[in-house]
């Protein structure tokens, strides 16, 4: 059996994680919200 791995995008899941108000997942944001303005710079 082989699994699938779901694909979104940085910003779907950013939306989402914002959305839970959860402590956890607000760290989360941060997190990915930098990544996605590294990658950005670095275009």
């Amino acid at each position: 059996m082989k699994l699938a791995t779901p694909i979104m995008r940085i910003e779907t899941l950013i939306r989402m994680k914002e959305a839970t108000g959860r402590e956890k997942d607000r760290e989360a944001v941060r997190q990915l919200s930098q990544l996605l303005e590294n990658a950005d710079d670095a275009q």
